[in-house]
């Protein structure tokens, strides 16, 4: 099992949308920077794991499942 950023970024994106959210909503219910979250998105940096749960816990979703491979 591994980190695979490029693929958290599609999953993260593809949640986003189906919520129905924007990088503004997501990024301030996070608390973080919209444009952080769009790096994340674009799969261009990585996060930590904590934000990883947070971003998870937002999509009702797995941490294990969204994040690693």
């Amino acid at each position: 099992m591994y980190y695979d950023i490029q693929a958290t970024a599609g999953r993260g994106c593809q949640l986003r949308l189906h919520a129905g959210f924007t990088r503004e909503v997501v990024a301030n219910r996070l608390g973080i920077d919209c444009g952080y979250l769009r790096h994340i998105e674009n799969g261009t940096r990585g996060c930590s794991v904590d934000l990883f749960i947070r971003i998870a816990e937002l999509y009702d979703v797995s941490p294990g499942l969204f994040a690693f491979r």
